[in-house]
């Protein structure tokens, strides 16, 4: 399995595929509860793993 290099370890792209789909689900409860704060730290971290703009594992 290929690896990119994490923040402070090498991740797999699985790895990262299941770290953006929980900060996906996190997002979704902090805009549902209008943390608004929240969910702007929430999507920065998205960006920060590479969000390539599809649901995890497909």
């Amino acid at each position: 399995m290929e690896t990119i290099s994490g923040h402070a370890s090498t991740i797999t792209f699985s790895e990262q595929d299941h770290q953006l789909e929980k900060l996906e689900f996190a997002l979704a409860l902090a805009l549902s509860e209008g943390c608004h704060d929240k969910a702007h730290h929430l999507r920065s971290c998205i960006e920060a793993l590479g969000d390539q703009g599809e649901e995890p594992g497909t």
